[in-house]
């Protein structure tokens, strides 16, 4: 019997738009510890542990009906609705649009099961791994001439200092960039539609 730790993970609209196709299957995020203790990198996630997805959404008024005034909310990745009553289930604080951080686990309309778990640099990444992380080449990033419109790890290269630079004043100095080649946890996994809670009662009770 195992006993499996339930996590958020925020992931943008972009990447839900990737996750929702079936082209996001990996994912790679800062390790808490840029340093190794006795050689080993503690990771934060352990296999077999389930990570309900926050995505943006909006909360609005939708009008009343003869019978009770209803509320919408709305996932901003691909305008999916769902309706509820007059009362707010959820405690938002308010009517309008919301960043993923503050979706409440109730309204998660995906939940991760991690089938794996690894430390790395960033830059060991392969050109399958980028593509496995949600990364769609759209065009040149640069005036190389090896560098290809289908080469997945560059655009990932570029769309990781895109989201990661903006979060230090002076972005030389800023160890997640791509450049410093920090340390990353790998995830991967297996979709699952619904809360973890929901997610838990298909699951067996032994990994496989």
């Amino acid at each position: 019997m195992i006993s499996r730790s339930i996590h958020p993970i925020s992931i943008s609209p972009l990447m839900m738009h990737r996750l929702i196709d079936g082209h996001l299957s990996e994912i790679r995020r800062p390790a808490p510890y840029q340093k190794p203790e006795d050689g080993l990198f503690p990771v934060e996630y352990l296999l077999g542990d389930l990570l309900w997805v926050q995505e943006a959404f909006s909360f609005t008024d939708a009008g009343s009906s003869e019978e009770a005034c209803l509320f919408n909310i709305t996932y901003s990745a691909d305008d999916f609705e769902i309706w509820h009553p007059s009362e707010n289930p959820y405690l938002l604080p308010h009517l309008g649009k919301f960043n993923s951080s503050a979706m409440p686990k109730e309204l998660t309309r995906y939940t991760l099961e991690l089938t794996g778990v690894r430390s790395e640099c960033l830059q060991d990444i392969t050109e399958k791994g980028a593509e496995a992380s949600g990364v769609k080449p759209l065009g040149f990033v640069s005036s190389n001439e090896n560098t290809s419109r289908s080469d997945h790890r560059i655009w990932f290269a570029a769309q990781w200092d895109a989201h990661y630079e903006p979060q230090l004043p002076n972005w030389q100095d800023n160890i997640l960039l791509w450049d410093k080649n920090p340390f990353v946890e790998v995830l991967t996994f297996k979709v699952h539609e619904g809360t973890p809670e929901q997610v838990l009662c298909d699951l067996p009770e032994v990994l496989s």
